[in-house]
């Protein structure tokens, strides 16, 4: 059964937590747990996850929805947010949701701080656009712990809307997860 949230204006979503216990179903392909994330109705972003939970047990699994034009990751904006899953039956989902108003005026980004548990490798976008962290430039792992860090942005960074994904490399595995994410930034006047 789908998992659904409904905004009362067009927003960005961030993340998806997705609590949900894996139950793979007799004679499919695959045992995976996968999700698929939706918006207003159209399909976009379906992760599986590989490894980093056990068969028959409860999990939060997290998804970073985002939307590819030509070279450029966009976040999901829309106003009805939906997530299904195969092989695992979904508990609870959370919503990572801002209102798209929020971002009418640009900022200069400084950088970013994340709270984690794992060694999520985290892509970071300014409207559209790639952006490298300077200092440091990856997560250190963390175990099982939770931790959190500090990723700083080179100089003169300005636009709208920040946004990230982590790489499919680690979004297939379910024990790397984010806690938090704050935008460091201050209003730019133009």
């Amino acid at each position: 059964m789908p998992s659904y949230f409904i905004a009362d204006q067009e927003s960005i979503c961030r993340y998806v937590s997705v609590i949900a216990q894996v139950s793979p179903v007799s004679g499919a392909s695959s045992t995976n747990p996968s999700f698929t994330f939706s918006v207003d109705g159209v399909q976009g972003t379906s992760q599986i996850f590989t490894s980093g939970y056990e068969q028959n047990k409860i999990h939060e699994f997290q998804l970073f929805p985002s939307i590819a034009v030509s070279t450029s990751t966009f976040p999901a904006t829309g106003i009805t947010f939906q997530v299904s899953a195969q092989n695992a039956v979904i508990k609870d989902c959370r919503f990572s949701v801002e209102p798209l108003a929020a971002f009418t005026s640009k900022q200069l980004f400084h950088g970013v701080k994340i709270g984690y548990i794992g060694t999520p490798q985290v892509n970071f976008y300014l409207d559209g656009t790639t952006i490298t962290p300077t200092t440091p430039t990856t997560l250190t792992s963390s175990s099982n712990s939770p931790s959190s860090a500090t990723l700083y942005f080179p100089a003169m960074k300005i636009g709208f809307a920040p946004h990230f994904t982590m790489t499919s490399a680690t979004n297939a595995v379910a024990s790397n997860l984010l806690s938090g994410i704050q935008f460091l930034s201050v209003p730019v006047d133009m």
